[in-house]
Order: structure tokens, then C-alpha cells, then sequence
């Protein structure tokens, strides 16, 4: 056996590649493991393919990865079916943020063996990185050794299935590692989290009340907490299991969105900033903590600032279409049409659902003198609307009164008179996402 291992900066000693570590809300540990010694089909000897293993090795032991690259690759320009050297080569473009590249030789390496469980698992949570939650699902179903059912198995089981929306299935996998291995406290958070996204909430509170007695040092557990409290309304509480959770966990970015998402809820967006700011100097690449930022803003009335938050939310995500539709309500306040048009038109097309963006697209279409994509623009909007809120829990009023004038200006009476009678039903400030910043953070690593 050659071993090599990489002592990370984690909350817990890792043995595996890929340690399976928390994939709700924090990122996810790349650890290479040990190589195995293999079999070659070349004119190398064994010993050669071994000195070259040893050498790449030495380089991912001193962090030289572009050293350790090129020995995998000469390995590989020997033999091309070299298992080893797929699979590590694989998880080194994956360490470097080449994804594709990476999925691709853990995809060659499977092939060659499928039996390998720390391979298949490796390849399954690449899926999962890049949100391929059903390939990511099938990959773990098809590892039919009992030996591999371990409890990261069926912690990366119960996640993909969190974020293909089957609560069932998520909560059933999610507690199996927590029976697997009760005194691993990231099971613990992940069932927890699970349970409130769920809206279990006292039953997430219960759980996490007696991790918290076996872990009192633990952070992500504090954090956790937190979210029960606030999902059960009491905010005191979440307040205080958030700042433990802080103490405990100062380099969490979780934990500072979770304060200014409790901050922001209750109308202390300047609390809510310094949180939010706090998130983004300790991981600046998050394109969420920008928009969470952004839209805190917003309420500040600090357009300009908003804006550029926006901005760098996008630069970092571009696949964020809320912050595309923030965006494009800026710009058509300050009258630049054609921008706000496209990031409105962008938004439409990542979030089909979005109807705000249908709206506001609709009405920067009429300041641009197009009536018939105006007009196409808002009944899509009244179509999701319909199809989505009642009118009687819509939380929209500005909208539809806005769209009242809308219609009325097209002169659509009837359509106008019913969405002033909705309006009358709303007026309610949209409830603050106790739960988005996690899956959304997790999003955000995974290419979400």
C-alpha cells in the first residue's frame, strides 16, 4: 500500500476521499487517500509504475499539483486504463475547480472497475457537486455491497434526494446515518437540517437538543438549533444559538448568513448588513452572501450599493435569478431599458416560475414603446400568479395594484377591477427563508 493524506483544516480527523462532510451547508473536503498499487498492462515494469505513484505522491504531499498532474498523465500516456491514475487525476481537477475534466476520468475510471465502492462513491458526489442528483443517485444505487452502505452512503443518499425535493426518501436515508454512527455530530446536523427544512421543527429541536448535550462544542449543532427556534417562531432564542454557534464556529460563513437572515427578518437590516458583510470577507467567491447583501440593501435604501452587490453576485453565479431580477428593477429605475430588459428577460429563463420578473419585464417592455411583448409579459405574469398564490395569502399588493393601473391603461377594465379586489387581500411583507441559506450555499458549491 503507498499512503498519502492530507491533513485538512476540518472540525474532524478525515480518512476518506472526498470526506462526506456536512453537504447541507458547509464545503465539502477534498482528501486524497491511499493509493493502491496496480497492476500494469504496459511495458513498464511494476516497479517503474510504482516509483511514478511514489513520486505524485511526494508532490500532493507538498502541494505541488501541477507536478502530481503531470506524473498521473505520464502514467496514463503509458497505459490509459491505469484505475489509480484516473481515479486520483480525477479528484486533482476536481481539488483545481475542473469539474468537467474531472467527472470525466472518474466516469473512465468507474467503467474500468464498477466495483470499486470508494470510486463509485467519489464519482457519486461529483454528481452531486454538480447537481447530477439523479446520475448521482443511480451511481449509489448500483454500489451493491453491503460493505459499502456505509453512513457516509447514506448521508450523500439522503442529501441528493433533499435536493430532488423526495422528503420521505431524504429523512429515511438521513436516519440511517444517523443510527450507523450516532456519535458523528454531522449526521446529527444533517437529519436536523433536513427535519426543518421540512418544517419538523420541533422534532429537529428535540434531536439537536440532545446532540447538543453529547457535542457542547459543536458549532454546526448550535447552528442548527438556531434554525429550530426561528422555524418555531421564538427569535431570542435563535439569536442566541446563532451567536453560540458564532463563538463556536467563527470562520462559518453559515452562521453569518443565518444572523443576517434573522436580522433582516425582523427589520434590522443594519445588523443584518454587518452580518452579511461578515459572510462575504470570509468567503468573497459565495455569489449568495453578495445577493443576501444586496437585497438587505435594498431595504436600506442603498440602490447604488445594491447594485454593485448584484453585480458581483453574478459575476461569482451566474445562475442567480433572483439577483438578475434585482438587478433589472435598478437599472429600469434609472431608466436604462435596454439592461434592465435582458437581466429581467435572464431571470425569466432561469426561474420559468419567476413572475415578478414577468411583471417587471412587462413594464420595461411599455417604457420601451413594445406593446405586444408588454402585453405578452404580464399575462404570463397573471397566469403564475394565478397558478401559484391565492389571492387571499398573495403578498404582492404593490404588483397587482401596479398592474391594475397596467391593465387599465390597456383598457382591460375587467382584468384591472380584479387585480385591485386582490390587492385588497395583500400587503403582507414576504416572510424572511429561515432555511434558504443553507441549500442555497450548498447550491452555490455545487455549480447551484
Amino acid at each position: 500500500m503507498y499512503w498519502l493524506r492530507k491533513q485538512a483544516a476540518s472540525r474532524c480527523a478525515l480518512s476518506m476521499t472526498f470526506r462526506f462532510l456536512n453537504l447541507l451547508s458547509l464545503p465539502i473536503l477534498l482528501v486524497l487517500f491511499e493509493f493502491v498499487a496496480p497492476q500494469p498492462a504496459s511495458a513498464q515494469s511494476p516497479r517503474t509504475f510504482r516509483q511514478s505513484y511514489d513520486r505524485a505522491a511526494a508532490y500532493l504531499r507538498g502541494q505541488n499539483l501541477p507536478a502530481a498532474e503531470q506524473e498521473f498523465l505520464k502514467i496514463l500516456q503509458e497505459d490509459p486504463k491505469q484505475v489509480p491514475a484516473l481515479h486520483q487525476l480525477g479528484l486533482l481537477y476536481f481539488q483545481t475547480d475542473r469539474t468537467r475534466q474531472g467527472i470525466e476520468h472518474l466516469e473512465r475510471a468507474q467503467a474500468l472497475n464498477p466495483r470499486d465502492a470508494r470510486l463509485s462513491f467519489d464519482l457519486a458526489l461529483a454528481y452531486f457537486r454538480t447537481r447530477q442528483f439523479q446520475k448521482s443517485v443511480q451511481t449509489l444505487q448500483s454500489m451493491n455491497a453491503p460493505q459499502a452502505r456505509t453512513a457516509d452512503y447514506y448521508a450523500l443518499l439522503g442529501s441528493n434526494f433533499l435536493q430532488l425535493n423526495d422528503a420521505q426518501k431524504t429523512l429515511d436515508n438521513l436516519r440511517k446515518a444517523v443510527a450507523m454512527d450516532p456519535q458523528n455530530p454531522e449526521y446529527a446536523y444533517d437529519l436536523g437540517f433536513a427535519l426543518n427544512k421540512n418544517g419538523n421543527h420541533a422534532d429537529a429541536l428535540d434531536l439537536l437538543k440532545k446532540n447538543q448535550l453529547k457535542f457542547p462544542r459543536n458549532g454546526k449543532i448550535a447552528l442548527g438549533l438556531g434554525m429550530s427556534w426561528q422555524g418555531l417562531g421564538n427569535s431570542a432564542e435563535a439569536e442566541r444559538s446563532f451567536q453560540k454557534a458564532l463563538q463556536l464556529e467563527p470562520s462559518a460563513p453559515e452562521v453569518s448568513l443565518a444572523l443576517g437572515e434573522l436580522y433582516s427578518s425582523h427589520g434590522q437590516f443594519e445588523k443584518a448588513k454587518d452580518a452579511y458583510a461578515r459572510a462575504i470577507r470570509l468567503e468573497p467567491g459565495n455569489g449568495l452572501s453578495h445577493h443576501k447583501q444586496g437585497v438587505n440593501l435594498l431595504k436600506l435604501q442603498l440602490s447604488d450599493q445594491a447594485a454593485d452587490e448584484f453585480r458581483q453576485a453574478l459575476s461569482l453565479d451566474p445562475q442567480l435569478a433572483d439577483a438578475h431580477y434585482q438587478l433589472g428593477k435598478l437599472e429600469a429605475a434609472s431608466g436604462r431599458m435596454p439592461q434592465a430588459v435582458a437581466d429581467l428577460t435572464k431571470a425569466s429563463e432561469l426561474d420559468p416560475q419567476h413572475f415578478e420578473a414577468y411583471y417587471q419585464l412587462g413594464l420595461a417592455y411599455q417604457k420601451l414603446g413594445d406593446r405586444a411583448r408588454a402585453t405578452a409579459a404580464l399575462k404570463r405574469f397573471e397566469q403564475l400568479k394565478a397558478a401559484k398564490i391565492d389571492p387571499a395569502q398573495t403578498q404582492d399588493g404593490e404588483a397587482l395594484l401596479s398592474l391594475a393601473d397596467t391593465n387599465y391603461r390597456l383598457q382591460k377594465p375587467e382584468e384591472a377591477r380584479t387585480n385591485s379586489q386582490q390587492a385588497l387581500f395583500s400587503g403582507r411583507e414576504r416572510p424572511a427563508t429561515a432555511f434558504a441559506f443553507g441549500l442555497a450555499s450548498h447550491r452555490k458549491r455545487a455549480g447551484t
